[in-house]
């Protein structure tokens, strides 16, 4: 039969030196499609092989989504904050703990109770005072069920702060010398709050504040030329603080 003589075993479009290393890269035999039935035996590999594909891409891990903050929900927080008020040369820190309360995505209300100190101009020269006071703040959020959202803060306090007197001696009978004064603080500015977890959340944020004198002994200094220290009943400054938040599990 010279008519079959020079022919092989390998698929049609390729030679014998071609086929055989593909086939064997593909884990068969190069004699796997030949005689009777190979074309059968060959599209049930392939359909095999095809559908093989998918349940092991579906079978590789995915890799996990980074952390939200709570949409919504409450929760407890701890904040510290510092306060400059430079026309009337105060400086200040504060820490306080209360609440969270977000019943809305968008939407989230801060209140608590602190307590605090620093140092303040008197008509005598520098002094120290202690404060406490609570505060109210709404932030308003500009991207929420990010991992990192952007946020615009109003805030109101109110409180009392005593200044102790260092410029001077005891009076005769004062036993603990001090001015004190109730004040009311309002801000303005924006933040950002960072999902450390899913229901623990940092937030930082700065504002404009100010704080108006509602009543005291005790008064703010200001600095003028002539006459060079007046007294002054509130100033503008600046506020800038980290919020840690821990919400309840719904």
């Amino acid at each position: 039969m010279a008519g079959h003589e020079g022919r092989d075993d390998a698929p049609q479009g390729l030679t014998c030196r071609e086929g055989a290393p593909q086939l064997v890269r593909m884990g068969l035999r190069h004699d796997t499609f030949a005689g009777r039935g190979g074309f059968l035996r060959g599209m049930i590999l392939l359909a095999t092989l095809g559908v093989g594909a998918p349940a092991a891409a579906q079978d590789r891990p995915t890799r996990d989504k980074p952390a939200t903050p709570t949409s919504v929900g409450a929760g407890m927080l701890l904040r510290t904050q510092g306060l400059l008020l430079p026309r009337v040369d105060a400086m200040g820190l504060r820490v306080d703990v209360g609440l969270v309360l977000r019943p809305l995505p968008r939407l989230a209300f801060d209140v608590g109770l602190g307590l605090g100190g620093g140092t303040l101009r008197r008509p005598r020269g520098p002094d120290g005072f202690v404060e406490m006071g609570v505060f109210l703040d709404a932030r308003l959020f500009a991207n929420p069920g990010d991992a990192l959202q952007v946020f615009g803060v109003v805030g109101a306090g109110f409180g009392g702060m005593n200044a102790s007197l260092q410029s001077r001696a005891p009076a005769p009978g004062e036993e603990c010398p001090g001015d004190a004064m109730l004040f009311a603080d309002l801000s303005v500015g924006a933040g950002v709050e960072w999902a450390l977890g899913r229901q623990v959340s940092l937030t930082a944020w700065a504002r404009a504040t100010h704080r108006a004198r509602l009543g005291g002994d005790l008064t703010f200094t200001e600095s003028r030329v002539n006459p060079p220290l007046v007294a002054a009943d509130g100033a503008w400054g600046a506020s800038a603080g980290l919020n840690l938040l821990v919400y309840l599990r719904p």
